[in-house]
């Protein structure tokens, strides 16, 4: 049985091709004892793909044994920060960050205690250091 002090976090994007990186996400959970969470933010105005898209995502959360969050923002880089900080997130899994402005490394930059993963198109899981280029986030 997991232990409840710790949350693994898998953040998605594409609700389509989240499957594998809720699969490393799964298996980070399983190794550190720790439930696993899995955190949609969507833009405000869904239609009726995303629905449809939503519904992938809550089967494949389902399937992994994972609790699904869906928070509608413009916003996602703040809902991330706050959904870390207010669940006390202690592993944060996502898929390879696009660019050095990516908002996971502004979440790294941040969140010192908590560790980063992104899972690769294989879905390899990688551990991704404190990037020394970034700047930290007032």
């Amino acid at each position: 049985m997991p232990n409840t002090n710790r949350i693994t976090l898998v953040c998605v994007t594409d609700q389509r091709k989240c499957e594998r990186i809720i699969r490393a996400a799964r298996k980070i959970a399983d190794i550190s004892d720790s439930d696993l969470y899995v955190l949609n933010v969507s833009h405000p105005e869904i239609t009726r793909q995303d629905t449809d898209s939503l519904q992938y995502l809550f089967d494949v959360s389902k399937e992994h044994n994972a609790v699904m969050h869906v928070v509608y923002s413009e916003n996602p880089a703040r809902v991330l920060g706050q959904f870390i900080k207010e669940h006390k997130i202690t592993t944060v899994v996502t898929g390879l960050p696009q660019g050095e402005d990516s908002i996971l490394y502004r979440l790294i930059a941040r969140f010192h205690s908590t560790d980063f993963f992104a899972v690769d198109y294989d879905g390899t899981a990688l551990r991704l250091p404190f990037p020394s280029a970034v700047k930290k986030e007032a």
